[in-house]
């Protein structure tokens, strides 16, 4: 059985200067698990990087997709103030 190292980030730390290395934190980890079992099984040391790999890709394809929908909507919003009166609504402005 492989033995994994997990890393632990102190809660010392401040999260407002932190923020840069939370992408590396989640990507160690899995790097943490290929290296391990790299020696042992190849496939399964290359299926956590090639998974991390499309997720990571997928979510960039997915909000760089959406910018014009965003743009659209924000553009919507600034004639219409419909979000201004539904906040009024329900008390929240």
């Amino acid at each position: 059985m492989t033995e994994i190292t997990l890393l632990v980030v102190p809660e010392a730390i401040d999260k407002e200067h932190s923020a840069p290395f939370d992408g590396f934190v989640y990507m160690a980890l899995v790097l943490g698990v290929a290296f391990s079992s790299a020696a042992t099984s190849p496939l399964f040391a290359a299926s956590p990087l090639l998974t991390y790999g499309v997720g990571h890709c997928s979510a960039i394809f997915a909000i760089g997709s959406a910018i014009d929908t965003v743009q659209r909507y924000l553009d919507w919003n600034e004639r219409s103030h419909a979000a201004l009166r539904f906040r009024q609504i329900c008390g929240c402005w």
